[in-house]
């Protein structure tokens, strides 16, 4: 009996070291997972930080990539809306240019024009003036039955002279021709339309007007100038008494320092 105590002892002593160290084995494999797992999980997170820190390097060097993107195209549109600024600079001072050239051709063509005018006026003036030297060119001297002339006394260089000449009509009435000179030295003056001459006669006191051209004396010598003429017609009877007449034209100048505002001449025509 003591032995089968002593066997079923020992067995369950064996056991119980059995179970012993099969409780060890368990426990050492059950750190050995923990620690395995712990290693595991460290390892998961140093990879996941390393995708983490390769993730955001990533990120960083794509915001790095994407701003020097950025900025050179920032650049390059800078530099093309600089290159855009010069072309039109450059256009704006080639149509500058070309506005100068075209009022510069204006200009130049405004000038030709000019002085064709000019010229044209300087033709037209010379062909005036021989024109009008042309009918200033001293008529025919008068003739008639009885002829005579007087002349003004400006105490100038400057007087006005009528000569006339008086013949007598079929009806016993007479016609006096008159015509009118300036003697003088240079002068120039326009035409005058108010000139006026005065006759007296038995039938009382007659004006009438006479025109004269406008007259550029250019030569110093002192010489007449055919100016205008005019006419009238009297009684036998007048002629014989004799006819008062006076001519006045307007000269409104200064000659000789001289003011003159008219000359006038004044004389007696009578059959004689």
């Amino acid at each position: 009996m003591k032995k089968k105590l002593y066997r079923m002892a020992a067995l369950m002593m064996a056991v119980l070291m059995m179970v012993s160290v099969t409780g060890c084995a368990l426990m050492n494999k059950l750190d050995e997972v923990v620690e395995d797992k712990e290693n595991g999980s460290t390892e998961v997170s140093e990879t996941a930080q390393a995708q983490e820190s390769q993730a955001e390097a990533s990120q960083e060097a794509s915001k790095e990539e994407s701003v020097t993107s950025q900025e050179e195209t920032s650049q390059a549109q800078d530099s093309q809306q600089e290159e855009s600024k010069q072309e039109e600079s450059k256009q704006e001072e080639s149509s500058k240019e070309e506005s100068k050239q075209e009022e510069s051709s204006k200009e130049e063509s405004s000038k030709e024009e000019s002085s064709k005018e000019e010229s044209s006026k300087e033709e037209s003036k010379e062909e005036s003036k021989a024109e009008s030297s042309q009918k200033k060119e001293t008529p025919p001297a008068l003739t008639g039955d009885y002829t005579g002339e007087f002349v003004s006394d400006t105490e100038t260089a400057l007087n006005l002279i009528v000569r006339w000449a008086a013949s007598k009509n079929p009806d016993s009435t007479y016609t006096v021709f008159l015509q009118f000179f300036l003697e003088c030295y240079s002068l120039e003056v326009s035409e005058r339309n108010d000139n006026t001459l005065t006759v007296v006669t038995s039938k009382g006191e007659q004006s009438f007007s006479f025109h004269t051209d406008e007259l550029e004396k250019e030569k110093d010598d002192y010489s007449e100038e055919y100016i205008g003429k005019t006419s009238f017609t009297v009684s036998e009877k007048d002629m014989e008494n004799g006819v008062s007449v006076t001519a006045s034209w307007p000269f409104r100048g200064t000659y000789s320092e001289k003011d003159i505002p008219e000359i006038k001449a004044a004389g007696v025509i009578k059959a004689e």
